[in-house]
């Protein structure tokens, strides 16, 4: 905590900032810095939307050539977006995200938006044959919660569709998706799975990826969407004492740390396997023993 306040102190010796409607702006005394952070900016803001797309004010979060936004990437540069301006964008695709989410999809919403305000093609078929990592509703969740800190819009926390995106990703969606503490690591590969199945084709294999990591066939869990679970029930948690809802905000930190424990083990497994891994000259013999073990947990 103090290094944090240290850092924030001295780059408020060294220059000045500050973020309005208009966007942040930035001075220093180091001519080279002030043109880094103008280039830096102007690039940002090159992938704003047009004014008249059809799917209102948004900015570019996803593959290039695609014209689209997806859940992950918005989550995670929306915190920069409002530093920039881009206030109208974030809650325009907020919005389509939460307001999106459906029983037909398994409590999924919409992974990748275009600039025509549809699905994308490249990540959707139909409501049982597209592609989604189970991470984006709780980054979402997540990312909701720091924009109303951030900005103290209560859109983001009491407005009807994100609660609505809120609450059904911490209840229907977990169901849905075997995502309880007791289920992490024992889950199905593929619950929810299209019938009939095709494992070659990836609006099939890949709906509900319970990671972020794209590379692992047939991945039951990834630490990485573990970790995503204990956030979104922090922030659910939050976000029901802001609404005064203190009973029901104690339920989901005690499910809270129950993720926790399983993080706990879960990162434990992979902290083991490593270092069988780097010292197999001495251990071999033990290497060989526990490698199929290991291997098996991690995949």
């Amino acid at each position: 905590m103090k290094r944090t306040l240290f850092i924030y102190l001295l780059l408020c010796l060294c220059c000045s900032a500050y973020a309005q409607h208009g966007g942040v702006t930035f001075k220093s005394t180091d001519a080279a810095l002030q043109t880094a952070f103008g280039r830096a900016k102007e690039m940002a803001l090159s992938y704003k939307g047009k004014p008249g797309d059809p799917v209102g004010p948004w900015y570019e979060s996803a593959l290039p050539p695609r014209s689209a936004f997806c859940m992950r990437d918005v989550a995670h540069q929306s915190i920069g977006g409002e530093i920039l301006g881009l206030d109208k964008e974030n809650k325009n695709m907020f919005r389509l995200f939460v307001n999106n989410i459906s029983e037909s999809k398994d409590w999924c919403s919409y992974w990748e938006i275009n600039h025509l305000g549809k699905p994308a093609v490249e990540d959707y078929r139909n409501d049982k044959e597209f592609w989604y990592n189970l991470n984006a509703n709780f980054d979402i969740l997540n990312a909701s919660w720091k924009l109303y800190l951030w900005t103290g819009d209560e859109e983001y926390i009491k407005g009807a569709g994100f609660s609505n995106f809120h609450e059904k990703s911490v209840t229907s969606f977990i169901d849905s998706w075997v995502l309880q503490a007791d289920s992490l690591l024992s889950r199905p590969t593929h619950p929810n799975a299209p019938v009939p199945f095709n494992d070659k084709d990836s609006f099939h294999r890949c709906r509900g990826l319970p990671s972020y990591s794209e590379g692992v066939p047939n991945i039951k869990m990834g630490i990485d969407l573990v970790g995503a679970i204990y956030r979104g029930l922090m922030s659910y948690a939050d976000i029901l004492d802001v609404k005064g809802e203190r009973s029901k905000a104690k339920l989901y930190r005690k499910k809270q740390q129950l993720i926790r424990k399983v993080l706990m083990i879960f990162g434990g497994i992979h902290l083991f396997c490593v270092i069988i891994l780097f010292t197999q000259p001495i251990i071999s013999s033990v290497w060989m023993r526990a490698k199929p073990f290991c291997f098996g947990l991690m995949h």
